[in-house]
């Protein structure tokens, strides 16, 4: 037997050289099947793209060949041969065919109810052939085709009308890419039609068949609410506020539908002191009506919430809700924020309905400013009845702050008059009670901002809305002269102003607007202003601001009394500059609601 020198290195391959060579194997092995996956992926998609471009260039050679009257869709306007959409096979591959065709009133000769009117005003078809795969992604995008096609002779004055359905949000704004669904069962050939709007909201048909009241409009859009039309002789909606519409010969029919973003909106039914209630049924009934005379609410919903006392509703259209708790146990002491409660687009929104034991003859006196509809916190509500007398005064409903005269340099809101800091282009003191854009010489700077004092809520708070006066500013001065964002936390240290999505790229805009919940919880509370022109010889002029809270589970601008009797009441209603108040109250449901408006001194 041979024994190995043990002066020289040893032969074969040691262990650790056997893995890295298996990983370096490993590694150019993946690299390579890599690049073989997206060759295969860039090989696909071209053949589906030829495909698909193939099978369009074929549909449209289709149309091309049609007779003009052929030209349009099944049930559709204008009316014609084509499918609305229908499956074919390119290359072995099943691909959908949608057809778009559409009148264009050409204004070279005039448009229809213009000048000069047009009374012949389906000049010309615009047709759009889309080709796509559903089953191909994500290696494939749609391919279109469009073409205009001409009659070869002369146009007839027509004896058709137009519609003209444009779809705006909450705001007025222009809604594009709207789904518009229309139909008519009453003229022939039948009108079954979905479209969408253009980038300025606007689905123009034109050569549209007469008829009276029987053209069925439902806009719509993913994630949005829906609005629609409905017939003069609906079984249900007796007398709709927005009848199907009319078409008239030569003339143009305009209808306006107003969707957006749908909201959320978490009810909570508690105690005074944040327990959960459960099982509390209520109505939750919108303040939009889709008929009159009766009226017929287009929310109106009896619900329950659960054995947490909650009740998450999703996918709910901005309005403004009212809520009335039907439970014979428990009766409403107050809600937070106070009613009516008015949900934005695009929002999340909380409601706490504060409930108590029912008892016998129990009365709510809600407290608000006349003019601004904010509830009024301290206000003394007074209830008498012959010799006998209750006083309570009204929860702490908002902050305010109509001063700031004295100038910035203050932590924490004592002096009402002074303010934390501002970037010295906002006038304070001239006039008073006014924050205005400084003047240099004959010109206001373009914009400013200024922060508040530290707001003490005394405990963990839920801010609601926040509100400003005066609600008009000058037309010239832009779209949104006066910005606000907020700050809470509960060290007094971190401030990061928000708007109502949390972050720090949007602004409450419009007065009363609804804060966002990521504020629910801070004690401590901040306000920053911004103010701009876009007119240097005008400026936006802010009087006052509110930020309506509720602390804990006390419902802010309320009072609420209970154990009382069925008879008349004499209500007195006091607060410091404010005109005291006299009323009267019939107690004599077991349960019963009372709103106040004091008017200032």
């Amino acid at each position: 037997m041979v024994w190995p020198n043990k002066n020289q290195p040893p032969s074969g391959v040691t262990l650790l050289q056997a893995l890295l060579g298996l990983a370096l194997f490993t590694v150019i092995t993946l690299s390579l099947y890599d690049v073989y996956l997206q060759l295969t992926k860039s090989v696909k998609k071209n053949r589906l793209v030829t495909a698909a471009t193939l099978l369009a260039t074929e549909k449209m050679e289709v149309v091309r060949n049609l007779p003009y009257q052929s030209v349009g869709l099944v049930n559709g306007l204008p009316s014609g041969s084509l499918p609305a959409d229908s499956l074919d096979s390119k290359d072995n591959v099943i691909f959908t065919v949608q057809y778009n065709v559409r009148n264009i009133d050409d204004p070279f000769d005039g448009t229809i109810g213009g000048l000069p009117n047009d009374t012949a005003p389906a000049d010309y078809k615009q047709v759009t052939v889309t080709v796509s795969c559903s089953t191909c992604l994500p290696f494939f995008n749609p391919v279109s085709l469009t073409t205009i096609v001409a009659p070869k002779n002369l146009e007839n004055t027509g004896n058709n009308g137009a519609l003209i359905i444009k779809a705006i949000n909450a705001s007025g704004q222009p809604i594009n890419g709207a789904l518009v669904h229309i139909t008519n069962s009453t003229v022939s050939p039948i009108i079954d039609l979905t479209d969408t709007t253009d980038n300025q909201g606007n689905l123009l048909l034109v050569d549209v068949p007469p008829a009276q009241e029987s053209y069925r409009i439902v806009v719509s859009k993913t994630g949005y609410s829906t609005d629609r039309t409905y017939a003069p002789d609906d079984p249900i909606v007796i007398n709709p506020v927005k009848t199907d519409a009319t078409v008239i010969a030569q003339e143009v029919t305009s209808l306006t539908f107003a969707i957006d973003l749908l909201s959320q909106l978490n009810i909570s039914t508690i105690n005074s002191t944040c327990e959960a209630i459960a099982n509390i049924p209520f109505n939750l009934q919108g303040a939009k009506l889709i008929s009159q005379s009766p009226a017929v609410y287009k929310y109106n919903q009896n619900l329950t919430t659960d054995t947490n006392g909650l009740k998450t509703l999703t996918n709910l259209e901005w309005d403004s809700y009212l809520i009335s708790p039907t439970s014979a146990s428990y009766e409403l002491r107050g809600t937070i924020p106070p009613l009516p409660l008015n949900l934005s687009p695009a929002s999340n929104q909380n409601l706490n309905l504060v409930m108590q034991t029912s008892t016998p003859h129990s009365v709510l006196l809600i407290v608000k400013d006349a003019s601004t509809q904010l509830p009024l916190s301290g206000a003394a509500v007074k209830l008498t009845k012959a010799s006998w007398s209750e006083t309570i005064l009204t929860s702490r409903g908002y902050l305010t702050q109509t001063e700031w005269k004295q100038g910035p340099g203050q932590e924490n809101f004592i002096n009402s008059e002074k303010y934390f800091s501002d970037d010295g282009h906002i006038e304070t003191s001239s006039p008073a009670g006014q924050l205005k854009l400084k003047k240099v010489g004959n010109s206001y700077v373009t914009d400013g901002w200024l922060i508040s004092s530290t707001f003490d809520a005394g405990a963990a708070a839920s801010p609601a809305t926040v509100a400003w006066q005066p609600g008009d500013q000058p037309a010239s001065s832009g779209s949104q002269p006066i910005k606000i964002q907020l700050a809470s936390n509960n060290d007094q240290i971190t401030w990061n102003f928000v708007g109502p999505d949390g972050t720090a790229n949007t602004f409450y805009t419009a007065s009363n607007q609804t804060i966002g919940t990521q504020h629910n919880g801070d004690r401590y509370l901040r306000y920053k202003v911004y103010l701009s022109t876009a007119d240097d010889k005008v400026t936006p002029n802010l009087s006052d601001i509110s930020l309506t809270y509720a602390s804990q589970c006390i419902p802010p601008g309320q009072a609420f009394f209970t154990k009382l009797t069925s008879a008349t009441y004499d209500v007195e209603i006091s607060l410091t500059n404010y005109q005291t108040l006299t009323t009267q109250a019939d107690l004599s449901p077991n349960w019963t609601s009372l709103e106040i408006s004091l008017l200032p001194n």
